[in-house]
């Protein structure tokens, strides 16, 4: 998973100068969780294993492994990322994954504007479980509270799998 949130400038800044462009990026280049771009945090779930290091693609990923065989969200599943989002708006997540044959077929998204409390925005969307990359993406353009927020959380929870083996990567 190589993840990249980008946005455009919020109304007090110059729109042109910053429109499009990538807030914080985590490529996991050097096997860490810092970002490559920007600034910002990365976490997982207590109820995951990981995060290992992937190199076998252009880049890096981070795979994490445990996710539930439940057909919905477990609490302690997720990946995390906080973001300040001062001076953003219009702001789009995206990101490339792969889950394997017994990895997560679900994933849901949520947000944060506050740090704390966690607001379902889309459910239920259907991953691919093969050996290729993927690419998934979020526009929170509606979500204008996250705008100018230097709270603002994503949490990606993934269930569903068929192993506790299986990979979200």
């Amino acid at each position: 998973m190589a993840v990249n949130l980008t946005g455009a400038a919020a109304s007090n800044i110059t729109p042109t100068a910053c429109l499009g462009s990538t807030i914080t990026q985590w490529t996991f280049d050097g096997s860490v969780t810092t970002p490559t771009t920007g600034y910002g945090a990365f976490s997982n779930g207590s109820g995951l294993t990981g995060p290992t290091f992937i190199t076998s693609y252009s880049g890096k990923a981070v795979s994490l492994t445990g996710w539930t065989s439940s057909s919905s969200l477990d609490a302690n599943d997720y990946v995390e990322f906080d973001v300040n989002m001062q001076g953003r708006s219009s702001t789009t997540l995206s990101f490339f994954y792969r889950s394997t044959s017994t990895g997560p077929t679900k994933l849901d998204f949520f947000y944060s504007t506050d740090g704390t409390t966690f607001n379902l925005f889309s459910s239920s969307n259907t991953l691919q479980t093969d050996s290729n990359l993927h690419t998934m993406s979020f526009g929170l353009s509606a979500v204008t509270a996250l705008n100018d927020d230097p709270n603002a959380k994503f949490k990606i929870f993934a269930y569903s799998a068929s192993g506790s083996s299986g990979t979200f990567t």
